[in-house]
């Protein structure tokens, strides 16, 4: 029989690493759009102010907790033969120009999971995908993905603008390819997890690339 898990200093943990991140974007975003309305010529910034994905990134050993966020015009900077080529950045999360970590390593997040994961017994195999360690791994996801239905029921999940961003789990070591497209699904609305489902050969990449659009030539909307 699995161990059971008392997550209720891990769920508080994540909750406040995510909304600390929100905060934070935030207030980044809010300061470069009042640089730009302010000046004659827009500041060169990194990330632009018109954020449309966020997502919450992990890896197989339960470290590297982090939130990552993407703009439409780092999206558009993005050079590539063709649109899968330039699709390999838009959906990877962990090559994003915009990362929040928390504070002093490991982070309270990964000091929470660490102590779960202490807890599993004696002989508990890692590499059993029905073991122990995989069980609190499946748990550790389904923590991080409640937390942002939470937070998307609160109105928590939308950019500057007013939109609702586009948001998934990601495993930045590609041990669980599938958590993107089972968290989008859980995450997103329909219609739009479908077109995410399809990203590789159109789909979501396509809307996308119209959605630059509302960019102008250096990087301002219109």
């Amino acid at each position: 029989m699995l161990a059971t898990h008392d997550t209720t200093a891990l769920d508080a943990a994540i909750d406040t690493e995510i909304r600390a991140a929100l905060a934070s974007l935030r207030t980044e975003l809010e300061l470069k759009l009042e640089s730009s309305t302010a000046m004659a010529q827009p500041q060169s910034h990194p990330l632009g102010s018109h954020v449309h994905a966020l997502a919450i990134g992990m890896v197989e050993d339960l470290t590297g907790f982090f939130v990552a966020a993407d703009t439409l015009e780092n999206a558009a900077a993005v050079t590539g033969d063709d649109l899968e080529d330039k699709a390999q950045y838009w959906w990877s999360p962990s090559e994003w120009g915009w990362q929040y970590t928390g504070g002093t390593a490991p982070g309270i997040v990964t000091t929470e999971i660490w102590a779960l994961a202490k807890g599993l017994p004696e002989g508990a195999d890692d590499e059993n995908e029905n073991g122990e360690y995989a069980a609190l791994a499946g748990l550790y996801e389904e923590r991080i993905i409640l937390c942002l239905q939470r937070l998307r029921g609160e109105g928590e999940l939308r950019n500057v603008q007013g939109e609702e961003l586009w948001v998934w789990v990601h495993y930045a070591d590609a041990s669980n390819e599938n958590i993107d497209d089972t968290s989008f699904a859980r995450l997103n609305d329909r219609a739009t997890a479908e077109l995410f489902g399809k990203r590789w050969g159109g789909g979501l990449s396509a809307v996308l690339e119209e959605r630059f659009a509302v960019l102008q030539p250096e990087g301002r909307e219109t």
